[in-house]
């Protein structure tokens, strides 16, 4: 995988990610092989240098399971993924370490989840303006991040 691609710095790429769990329900006798519950099937991404990922959909549909197969807390069964061009799947965990301090996951309340009154970069850029007033001014980069942040949000 490259990490520069187009001019751009690639930061995260993601190539057919897939994370499967063998099941067993009680309804099959132990000869026959075990369900497979495909939480994640086959997703492809690349995130670039100034970009922000959100990853929204309905519950159990997976969300939690890609983000934590991403940073290395459920194992993938497929495909890879990349951080800066190095390969993440199959690392050991001290060098999961150093990666983790980059790469973050944040779980929105359930009962706050997304405000039908606000965009979602709206919601991307409140924390930005509540918590770092110093740094945002109406013209800035910094609001323009969070603002123009629907239209890089993927859905």
């Amino acid at each position: 995988m490259n990490a520069v691609t187009e001019g751009r710095k690639v930061l995260l790429e993601i190539a057919d990610l897939k994370v499967h769990f063998e099941i067993k329900d009680g309804k099959q006798w132990f000869w026959q092989p075990p369900k497979t519950l495909k939480a994640v099937d086959g997703v492809t991404l690349r995130l670039y240098e100034g970009e922000t990922l959100g990853v929204v959909g309905e519950s159990g549909c997976g969300k939690s399971t890609f983000a934590r197969a991403i940073i290395g807390l459920v194992k993938a069964t497929d495909g890879h993924v990349a951080w800066l061009g190095k390969e993440l799947l199959g690392m050991k965990p001290d060098e999961w370490r150093a990666v983790r301090s980059d790469i973050q996951m944040i779980f929105q309340d359930p009962l706050a989840s997304l405000n039908p009154r606000m965009t979602i970069g709206e919601i991307i850029a409140e924390p930005l303006r509540t918590y770092h007033p110093e740094n945002v001014t109406p013209g800035s980069s910094r609001a323009r991040e969070g603002d123009d942040a629907e239209s890089r949000v993927i859905a």
